[in-house]
């Protein structure tokens, strides 16, 4: 019988971290795949880009799971969240003490029930943002001001033949600025397996708006956050490495600025470990769903936001 390991081959497809994997596979000695159908090691920035009929269970290993659409497209995870705090609460609608203490107040816009839930909660002066639910780098979103233009938006909608599907979303107006710059945190969740489930929770940075914040402009990316739209923005240049911020750096940041209700340590402390309670009551919302299968894991990246008043609020998950 020959004693001899078999050497493991690997597919590496797309190009965000390409380098990274191949090099951390190469050191294992793995080789590169002739094939990008025969492997026992694929990471793909595309999920399409892998045959999960004909994956081998315990034998491959590939960097998505399938059926995440519950956590990664906006109605999916506010549907999720929906379902497990009625079910929670055993009560038909959610509560807005418990589910909108973690997402914005949102509704579906293809859904009758939720348009008129936010025709009669809109006052005319009140900012909404509306995100189409599975597009990312912050396409097609806008803001809406007022009932008036939800309204002449929504009749837009109906004169669509097949409107696209989106959320809105209630406008975070005052959020908690650096420098008077509107900011975001990225942290991440690794699904590390689903049989069993592991899953580790990561704090990432801070992604900064390159423009002052000012809730009236109409400059979409002074609302938004990611590097996408910023990139777009004809000052980014210049201050790029503005744009991003350690949450050792944010911490300093609040020390300085010496908020009397916030302790030195709230980064570290509170905040971490509110955006991981967040991170896992999400992942929460979708294990029921997600297919047992030995050899796939994921890595999400995990958005959230925070208020003038120190509240933390998940943004999305992709």
């Amino acid at each position: 019988m020959n004693g001899r390991r078999k050497i493991k081959k690997f597919v590496v497809l797309g190009s965000n971290g390409k380098t990274l994997i191949e090099d951390i596979c190469k050191k294992r000695n793995w080789i590169v795949s002739p094939e990008p159908t025969v492997f026992d090691f694929k990471w793909t920035e595309v999920k399409a880009h892998i045959d999960f009929e004909n994956f081998r269970e315990g034998k491959q290993m590939v960097n998505h799971i399938p059926n995440t659409t519950g956590l990664t497209t906006k109605d999916g995870l506010f549907n999720s969240l929906r379902r497990l705090y009625c079910s929670n609460h055993n009560q038909r609608k959610p509560s807005k003490d418990n589910l909108y203490d973690i997402i914005p107040e949102t509704y579906e816009l293809s859904c009758c029930r939720d348009v008129n839930l936010l025709l009669g909660k809109t006052g005319d002066d009140d900012l909404w943002i509306c995100k189409p639910v599975n597009c990312n780098q912050g396409k097609g979103i806008f803001v809406l001001r007022g009932k008036k233009q939800i309204q002449e938006y929504l009749g837009k909608r109906e004169q669509q033949k097949k409107p696209p599907k989106r959320i809105i979303q209630r406008y975070i107006a005052r959020p908690l600025l650096i420098k008077k710059k509107k900011f975001d945190i990225r942290t991440f969740l690794l699904v590390a397996s689903t049989r069993p489930f592991l899953v580790y929770y990561h704090t990432g940075y801070l992604k900064l708006s390159v423009n002052d914040y000012d809730p009236s402009s109409e400059d979409i990316s002074t609302h938004l956050t990611n590097q996408y739209q910023q990139k777009r923005n004809p000052g980014y240049k210049d201050i790029m490495d503005e744009t991003v911020m350690s949450m050792e750096q944010f911490q300093s940041y609040l020390n300085a600025l010496e908020f009397g209700s916030v302790a030195s340590d709230w980064v570290e402390g509170d905040l971490k470990s509110r955006m991981k309670l967040v991170s896992f009551i999400a992942f929460k919302s979708v294990m029921h769903s997600l297919p047992c299968k030995l050899g796939c894991f994921d890595l999400f990246g995990v958005d959230f936001m925070i208020d003038e008043a120190f509240n933390v609020c998940l943004r999305f998950i992709i």
